[in-house]
């Protein structure tokens, strides 16, 4: 927590051991399909394990970052950023990064603007 509102750890924005780069979802395209955080939850892993946050697209770009859509059968919203993550931008994102829900979080999620996911 800083100044009173939780951030993500700098290690939550790690590329995935498979080396496919960081999973994110486009939340524009999450919108449109009228899927909600839940739906985005990998179903593997109990969702109490499992927070929110938004990053914009330009703190990615800002960071040499490609983002590549990776649209799945039940998740057409899905994509990875690829790139090196060196400590410093995973440290600038976490800084950047708005947390839209904690793990276990018992209410709905809402944007940054406070409107419904």
């Amino acid at each position: 927590m800083r100044n009173g509102q939780w951030r993500p750890i700098s290690g939550a924005f790690q590329g995935s051991s498979d080396g496919s780069g960081m999973s994110v979802h486009l939340a524009e395209i999450a919108h449109e399909c009228s899927l909600q955080p839940n739906d985005l939850l990998p179903t593997s892993i109990p969702a109490t394990n499992f927070g929110m946050i938004d990053l914009t697209v330009s703190a990615v770009y800002d960071e040499d970052q490609v983002v590549v859509r990776d649209a799945l059968p039940e998740d057409p919203s899905h994509a990875n950023v690829v790139g090196n993550k060196t400590g410093g931008r995973r440290k600038r994102w976490s800084k950047l990064a708005t947390v839209l829900f904690l793990p276990a979080a018992k209410t709905a999620p809402t944007r940054p603007d406070g409107t419904p996911w």
